[in-house]
């Protein structure tokens, strides 16, 4: 429907990394809009949409009016069926947003049936935050016999847990700032289902839990938030697979074909099959939000050990659509072999498997190799760092990179980078003269550079700053603090040293951190301090890991600069001067690529290369021949138009030459 955020942005690169065409659709559909709803305020934005869209790789966009989808004497209406557009879960109705707004879904069939009969594509791409309208398009294209495959993909979120949404736009700052419990009361509920199904054995047989207790801790948490004037629905549904199957398809995302959602039985949620959590709330300025949650089947459940604390923050939850669900399953991945590429990991995925006490790895990359090198070996995060202006650019400082020099480089990275977070610095002067001219320079680099986070130096006096970025717009960007040792204050701080070294100096560093944590970093990086701050950094840090760079072993992860790690700085005086003494040396690169380029240069200076071995190509003897005695003429030509020439001659005769 246009307003494209990054969560549209996830269903093009799923489209793009399976198909050889992708198009894109962008229409606002009256007939999913009542009289009373929003569909003259509703956010369009179409000159920006095709540039994002174009910069994405989409080959075509279709983009028809009102009047061409519905001409005059348009009769035909596509209805899913009283499953999907009554409130009554006793008469066969899955309750929710169909009951809520019973003209929605037969707008969505309506509409989508006529695109995929004009597009005629092979697969069409859907987000899961709309988990039943997936469920409607799978019925009508099972039922309408489209040969269309459908594709879900996974919600994307701000690092705050708030779905994406065009409607996130008309939040206020007070609401957008509690909207993120929406996230936060689904995952309350997914707290109690599992552990009801832990204490009945994982759910063996007959195991469930009754709906009302998982509903009842989701409108608990939900009503802890006054911003949220009214609950609109908590719908719980099962789920069934049909009789056909569809292949899995797309980076973590599944088949919508193998997949119906459907009325739980007696009221409760079976432990084996799991079930849909959906919610809508509308807030005191009358935004209407939804998310949902996917409930594990019970096998899932058996090393899932509940949060413990009274409220559940949403990156302790784990995933809750695991690559080991049974062949029944909605949601069925694609095998490790066919998959086309690897699923990106988001900022939650580093908080999650921190959280679950895993050792996060970071390696900075400054072109399309290095990042494709540091992605392929497992790291966690990609840093694209204004070290590049000292490892790469010849800066003795990093003082002189600019943002230009960053996106240059990010754009770089990110086309070497599949899988692994990539994070970009925001360099000296693009940040600090106002929350707002950082907020300008990091959407710069998600939006030019596909850049999944940023990072920012300093801190509790940046605390403003990364709220603003987190914060900002219709979705906020991802943000990684930076303190201790912050290099691009080093002319303000004696050049680069260690900090922290006094009890004022640490204090200091551990304040900073807490501050940045509160502003809503999901991560901080801790540079150039004793070790026993670092770790008292690390432990203060509830909700984010420390990353460590010359800090010791008691941070939630480590970073190196690729350069120095592989030894590519031993090479010259000025890579010798900045490399630091905390970083080890795991290659020596540097060495290697020196000995290969002399040793080419000593060959070319002795005529040893190329031999015949690299020097490959050549003609049939009889074309040789004949090019041989070609150029005996051609040569003869030459010399007897030089001789003429030297008479004072300068006429030339093309016919006898060639």
């Amino acid at each position: 429907m246009g307003a494209l955020h990054e969560g549209h942005l996830s269903l093009v690169r799923a489209a793009r990394a399976q198909n050889d065409k992708v198009v894109c659709s962008i229409f606002v559909n009256p007939k999913q809009f009542a009289a009373h709803e929003d569909l003259g305020a509703y956010p369009k934005t179409l000159e920006g949409d095709l540039k994002v869209l174009r910069e994405a790789g989409v080959d075509l966009v279709f983009t028809p009016s009102a009047d061409e989808m519905y001409p005059t004497g348009f009769a035909t209406v596509v209805d899913p069926g009283p499953s999907f557009t009554s409130g009554s879960a006793e008469g066969g109705g899955c309750a929710g947003e169909g009951g809520a707004r019973p003209h929605f879904f037969k707008g969505v069939a309506t509409a989508c049936t006529k695109l995929f009969n004009v597009v005629q594509p092979s697969r069409a791409y859907f987000g899961q935050k709309d988990a039943v309208q997936c469920a409607v398009l799978a019925q009508v294209v099972s039922d309408l016999a489209i040969p269309t495959e459908l594709v879900v993909v996974p919600t994307v979120r701000a690092s705050d847990g708030l779905a994406l949404s065009s409607r996130n736009a008309y939040l206020s700052p007070k609401e957008r700032q509690a909207s993120p419990k929406i996230f936060v009361a689904l995952c309350e509920g997914a707290k109690v289902f599992q552990k009801r199904c832990l204490e009945l054995g994982g759910g063996v047989g007959t195991a469930s839990v009754l709906r009302s207790e998982i509903e009842e801790a989701v409108r608990l948490k939900l009503a802890e938030e006054p911003v949220f004037v009214k609950v609109e629905y908590i719908s719980i549904v099962g789920r069934t697979a049909p009789a056909h199957t569809a292949v899995a398809a797309a980076t973590g995302g599944s088949s919508a074909n193998s997949s119906r959602e459907i009325p739980l039985q007696g009221g409760r949620v079976s432990c084996r099959e799991g079930a849909v959590v959906s919610v809508a709330v509308v807030t005191a300025d009358g935004v209407r939000l939804i998310d949902n949650i996917v409930l594990s089947p019970a096998e899932e459940l058996a090393d899932l050990t509940p949060p413990s604390t009274a409220s559940v923050d949403p990156s302790s939850i784990p995933p809750l659509a695991s690559s080991q669900h049974s062949s029944n399953h909605p949601l069925v991945p694609l095998p490790p072999d066919a998959s086309p590429s690897p699923r990106r990991l988001t900022a939650m995925d580093i908080t999650r498997k921190w959280r679950r006490g895993g050792k996060l790895s970071m390696v900075t990359a400054y072109s399309a190799p290095m990042g494709a090198h540091v992605d392929a070996a497992g790291a966690d995060m990609v840093l694209v760092g204004d070290s590049v202006g000292m490892v790469e650019l010849g800066h003795r400082t990093t003082v002189g990179v600019t943002l230009e020099d960053m996106l240059h480089h990010a754009k770089a990275v990110r086309k070497g980078v599949k899988r692994a977070l990539v994070v970009v610095d925001l360099p000296f002067g693009s940040y600090e003269l106002s929350p707002e001219q950082a907020l300008a320079s990091a959407h710069r680099l998600v939006k030019e550079c596909g850049a999944d986070a940023v990072k920012v130096e300093g801190g509790a006096g940046m605390a403003p700053t990364v709220a603003r970025l987190v914060n900002g717009g219709v979705a906020g960007v991802a943000v990684v603090g930076h303190v201790g040792l912050t290099p691009q204050a080093c002319g303000t701080t004696g050049g680069f040293r260690a900090q922290g070294r006094t009890s004022s100096q640490a204090l200091r560093v551990v304040a900073d951190a807490l501050a940045l944590e509160a502003a809503g970093a999901f991560a901080v990086v801790v540079e150039c301090v004793p070790g026993v701050v670092a770790q008292a950094v690390s432990e203060r840090l509830g909700s984010c890991p420390t990353i460590g760079i010359g800090a010791g072993g008691a941070t939630g992860g480590q970073v190196l600069v690729f350069h120095d790690l592989v030894g590519m700085s031993r090479t010259s005086a000025h890579h010798e001067e900045v490399t630091p003494r905390f970083c080890k040396r795991y290659a020596s690169v540097g060495e290697d690529i020196q000995r290969a380029l002399r040793s080419y240069v000593d060959e070319v200076g002795s005529g040893a290369f190329p031999s015949k071995k690299f020097a490959p190509y050549a003609m049939s003897k009889g074309e040789e021949t004949e090019f041989l005695a070609q150029l005996a003429i051609f040569n003869a030509a030459e010399a007897t138009s030089t001789e003429k020439n030297e008479n004072g001659d300068s006429s030339c005769d093309a016919e006898k030459i060639y």
